[in-house]
């Protein structure tokens, strides 16, 4: 009998002869797929039974005795039962026959497959050519299924949309096809329909075109802001992801792929894979720009490298300690020692103890700053560095001849206590100022569309008001951050907090608690300076201006339009006809109250937003410099010459997997899509409306490549 996944006929068998007969199975060496099995019982009155048994499975019976005579309808079918010879030589006989029709068999069935696999193959040949000639006939019927046959017409009318550079050459083929008897087409271009929008691509763009496709197809005629994120995109991911090694490690994967492109595309790639590839170039310049901002970020591996010089050395004139000297001196005064400087209860320098040579204390103030013009000598009390009259007043210890360090942060960070407070004000101050910037560029592009349509009441009562608010409120904020960053402070207590400073800018413009020597000699040193003259009153002309652009932006565009329905229904009143062109006043009132309400609000929220680039830049440093410190360095403490080969060969695995794993990969990814979520959010809302109709012609080159993947 065939084998087959159901159990052996042991259970039926025994119930059919209550356990009377034994069943043995063998299998045939070579007929796999079969078994043979052996019957014995006790009684003729069993045969019957068994027989039929045997006969349901379709099995060949063999009988070593003829069949006992049968009464009534106990007779089993005598089709596929045979009696085994008596005779050895009719036995053998049987056995060469039975051997011999499994070999032609055989044959047959070896014949039939390869005549079988000749045929496959040979269809094979031609299958992807009659695939891909299928996929055009039922592509080219598509669209003359779209064609409109006029009754009693002998041809048929459709509307198609061309690029105008290309209606020469749909000219030139449309004229040829007519030498040949075909109807000649008319190709009147007509502006009933919004066109679709095209945009010709290439590997390089066609990634960047992806991402805003995603968001949404820009209208027609509409600003396209792929010009502007292929620049924007790189270098907003460079400011999450600044690292010079990281950097590199994304430049060389996405080198590989462009260097291989073209056996990459022939090959059968997993989709992360294929959508990996078709953002190589993408990752190169994200991988670019990485390692340029973390060349400003002197971050390479959580490690500083002084290839800018460092600025941050011992002012000269200052030695170290000898044997019986000062713990350190001033040389070129008019006498030796350290030159003690007065010092007031309310001094504008930091008070250092410092231990003489002889065991005494001194009260020194050791560095000495230029002040800003803006700082008034009267409101201090330390007439050696504002009068300049003291021994020290025309030593700048604080600002290097020769200016800061030329390009990126000074490698002497590294090492400082302060390094992650400097750090994180740092990056999230220009974190603000870049969301600003890149706001403000989104109003710009969205005056140039308005230019393009012109539509002027959305430059007069729109883009005017909404740079108005923007500039007054979050753009004044980054030009006090700038010049906060430009004016050497001589103590940061009394430098402006411009946090505080745009809260009470808001809440309370006009009010500022300043800081005075009197408030302080009395116990209240709270409060700071001006960060420049006439402070005050500049910050009220900017809320008064900021305050004042809201109703501009709400009320004025719903009354000119409520206008234009009233000249609408005069004009179609004169002439006794329906009015054509109303638009819903309630409508437009509601989209013109969530548009003031949406944009107002968004200029907190986004420019809030835009600190992500300060979050995940930090998340991303320190991640980096936990890596190495306990992957590598924390596993060296310690280690003598024989175990340091090996713990440096472990750890120096355990960091790299933790790097590609984490930092390569998940990070990456992170900073990949808090870069979209800025762009799609806070910087395409300010000017792109996206819904428009992509141009998809019929293209036989891009229906075959579907299919091909399709299929495999």
């Amino acid at each position: 009998m065939l084998q087959t996944p159901h159990p052996s006929p042991d259970r039926l068998l025994y119930r059919v002869t209550k356990g009377h007969a034994v069943l043995k199975t063998d299998s045939v060496k070579d007929l796999d797929d079969k078994t043979v099995f052996r019957i014995l019982y006790s009684s003729f009155e069993m045969q019957s039974r068994i027989l039929k048994l045997i006969q349901s499975n379709g099995s060949t019976i063999y009988l070593v005795r003829p069949l006992s005579s049968y009464s009534g309808n106990s007779e089993p079918r005598l089709d596929g039962i045979h009696v085994l010879p008596s005779s050895p030589s009719a036995f053998g006989e049987l056995q060469r026959k039975v051997y011999d029709d499994t070999s032609e068999r055989e044959k047959l069935i070896h014949s039939t497959s390869s005549q079988v696999t000749e045929l496959l193959t040979s269809l094979a040949r031609v299958h992807r050519e009659r695939r891909h000639y299928v996929v055009k006939e039922k592509a080219l019927f598509h669209c003359l299924n779209m064609m409109k046959i006029d009754k009693g017409a002998s041809f048929a009318t459709a509307v198609a949309w061309i690029p105008s550079r290309f209606v020469p050459k749909v000219r030139a083929v449309v004229e040829a096809q007519h030498l040949c008897g075909l109807g000649k087409e008319t190709l009147d271009v007509t502006e009933a329909d919004v066109p679709p929008t095209y945009f010709e691509t290439n590997d390089f763009t066609g990634t960047f075109q992806g991402i805003i496709d995603s968001y949404g197809v820009p209208r027609y005629r509409e600003i396209n802001p792929v010009a502007f994120t292929i620049v924007t995109f790189p270098w907003l991911f460079g400011l999450m992801y600044g690292d010079v090694g990281h950097g590199l490690m994304i430049v060389l994967g996405s080198v590989v792929m462009i260097y291989n492109q073209q056996t990459m595309k022939s090959m059968n790639l997993n989709e992360i894979v294929d959508m990996i590839f078709g953002a190589r170039w993408l990752l190169l310049l994200m991988g670019l720009f990485a390692t340029y901002i973390g060349l400003l970020y002197n971050d390479t591996f959580a490690m500083m490298f002084e290839y800018s010089e460092s600025r941050f050395l011992f002012p000269d004139g200052w030695t170290e300690a000898g044997a019986g000297k000062d713990t350190c001196f001033y040389q070129g005064g008019s006498s030796t020692g350290l030159l003690p400087l007065l010092c007031a209860p309310c001094s504008i320098n930091e008070l250092v103890m410092v231990t003489m040579g002889d065991g005494s204390q001194r009260c020194t103030c050791p560095f000495a700053y230029v002040l800003p013009s803006a700082l008034m000598a009267s409101e201090y009390s330390c007439p050696n560095f504002v009068n300049g009259t003291g021994p020290l007043a025309s030593t700048n210890f604080m600002a290097p001849s020769n200016g800061p360090t030329p390009f990126g942060m000074d490698a002497a960070w590294h090492e400082a206590d302060n390094k992650l407070t400097f750090m994180n004000s740092f990056k999230m101050k220009n974190a603000v100022i870049v969301g600003v910037l890149q706001m403000s560029l989104g109003l710009f592009l969205s005056l140039g569309n308005h230019l393009h349509f012109g539509d002027w009441k959305r430059i007069y009562f729109g883009f005017i008001p909404e740079c108005m608010f923007l500039f007054c409120t979050f753009g004044y904020m980054c030009v006090m951050l700038i010049a906060k960053w430009l004016t050497p402070w001589p103590n940061t207590s009394i430098a402006p907090n411009v946090l505080e400073s745009m809260t009470n800018f808001f809440l309370s413009p006009g009010h500022y608690n300043l800081y005075s020597d009197e408030k302080c000699a009395a116990g209240d040193c709270s409060g700071y300076v001006y960060l420049y003259s006439a402070q005050m009153e500049v910050q009220v002309v900017l809320i008064i201006i900021a305050f004042a652009a809201v109703p501009l932006m709400l009320i004025p565009i719903p009354v000119l339009k409520g206008r234009e329905n009233a000249r609408i229904e005069k004009r179609a009143m004169m002439m006794g006809e329906e009015p054509v062109g109303l638009v819903d006043m309630q409508e437009v009132w509601i989209k013109q109250v969530i548009h003031t309400i949406e944009f107002v609000l968004g200029c907190v929220s986004n420019t809030a937003s835009y600190l992500r680039l300060w979050a995940l830049s930090l998340a991303h440093a320190e991640l980096s410099e936990v890596f190495w410190s306990f992957a590598i360095m924390k596993m060296l403490d310690g280690a003598d010459d024989v175990s340091g080969g090996v713990i440096m060969y472990l750890g120096f695995g355990a960091w790299l997997s933790a790097t590609i794993g984490v930092l390569i990969i998940m990070e990456a990814l992170s900073a990949f899509l808090h870069s979209l979520r800025l762009h799609w959010v806070e910087y395409q809302t300010k000017f792109y409306v996206g819904d428009g109709r992509k141009f998809t012609p019929l293209n036989f080159a891009e229906l075959v490549a579907e299919s091909d993947v399709q299929t495999s």
